[in-house]
């Protein structure tokens, strides 16, 4: 059969074929494509069934699906049944809505430069968690609250100063430890690390994600209880780990504006379910958040009229706003530019 210049051929015992237009916002998550369909079939013996697909384009492509490895099976009402997304350039399966776009974090994560310098700030427990505060010079301050999502080295010093950074811009700046004084570099030192054989990544990312997820509401609700005045307005910035947990408070309404910085660990939900503004701070070269998902959430933002700005980077990777070697003069003018991006974005906002 052929839908819009797009030919679909299924072998085999397959029953209640439709092929449709797919909705012009739906057309915005394919890829923009105006001759996108949704093919729909319900296959009645699944252990047998070879079906293929061939996208019409200037570079004709195919693919052939077989039942046991197709992705997107569904279990609907007892009964198998695929749903297979094809455009004009080739063949794509449906978004897995548990696919992450900013990969959990990796070995990207454990290289980077220590940065010189003495924090000012003190530490305090809010919520039963270990926080970094420091408060911005009397002459400079705005009367807000930035709250601080550390990546996986933690409460190291570069994140320190960093905070420090953003005080100086005027915030009253907290930043949980929410990996409880057992960051990654006490495991390792870089990536080729491996002093310790008997260290689990895997292990320590679900172990300290589980205790996030459940500390970081508790202590943003303590954080307002004793820090926040009638006209305190919030902000909040997260690096590589501490993504989600951005996008998670722009979800709702306490938060004014956020940003990240080379993001890990988030899903399509997390862009999907934003209601205030976000800004990007990216690398082009990030395995961890490559273009692929970058431009992929971005046009989710696009087709949300979703408020967004991406700060865009080449010559550097994954860790360039937190972990960059300041002996190099690009990499310290980068790490330099993703904090002032990020604090004139939360300006901006803040004064609308």
């Amino acid at each position: 059969m052929g839908v819009n210049g797009v030919l679909v051929e299924i072998l085999g015992n397959v029953e209640e074929v439709t092929v449709d237009p797919i909705p012009i916002q739906e057309q915005l998550l394919c890829g923009g494509n105006p001759a996108a369909i949704r093919l729909s079939f319900r296959v009645t013996n699944i252990s047998e069934e070879v079906i293929r697909i061939w996208a019409l384009a200037a570079d004709l492509r195919h693919r052939v699906f077989k039942s046991g490895e197709a992705h997107a099976k569904l279990t609907m009402g007892g009964e198998e049944q695929y749903k297979v997304i094809v455009t004009m350039g080739g063949i794509r399966e449906p978004e897995n809505e548990d696919a992450y776009l900013a990969k959990p974090s990796g070995m990207c994560c454990l290289k980077g430069s220590l940065h010189e310098g003495t924090p000012r700030g003190e530490m305090a427990t809010i919520a039963g968690v270990e926080t970094y505060t420091v408060a911005p010079p009397k002459e400079n301050a705005n009367g807000h609250i930035l709250l601080y999502f550390p990546d996986v080295w933690g409460l190291f010093n570069n994140g320190l100063l960093i905070m420090d950074g953003f005080a100086d811009d005027g915030f009253l700046v907290l930043g949980l430890d929410y990996f409880r004084g057992d960051p990654v570099w006490k495991h390792r030192k870089d990536r080729n690390d491996h002093s310790n054989p008997d260290f689990d990544y895997e292990a320590w990312k679900r172990k300290h994600t589980a205790f996030a997820d459940e500390a970081v509401p508790k202590w943003v609700t303590e954080v307002r209880e004793k820090y926040g005045q009638p006209k305190t307005k919030y902000v909040c910035v997260g690096y590589c780990f501490g993504a989600p947990y951005v996008c998670d408070q722009l979800a709702g309404d306490g938060v004014v504006a956020g940003a990240f910085a080379h993001p890990a660990f988030l899903k399509e939900h997390h862009f999907l379910n934003l209601k205030k503004p976000l800004f990007l701070s990216c690398a082009e070269t990030d395995h961890t958040f490559n273009v692929e998902s970058r431009r992929r959430a971005v046009d989710i933002l696009i087709q949300r009229e979703q408020p967004y700005q991406v700060q865009l980077f080449s010559g550097v990777q994954h860790g360039f706003a937190l972990r960059g070697d300041m002996h190099n003069p690009y990499e310290r003018y980068v790490k330099e530019q993703s904090l002032q991006g990020i604090v004139k974005w939360f300006e901006f906002w803040l004064s609308q």
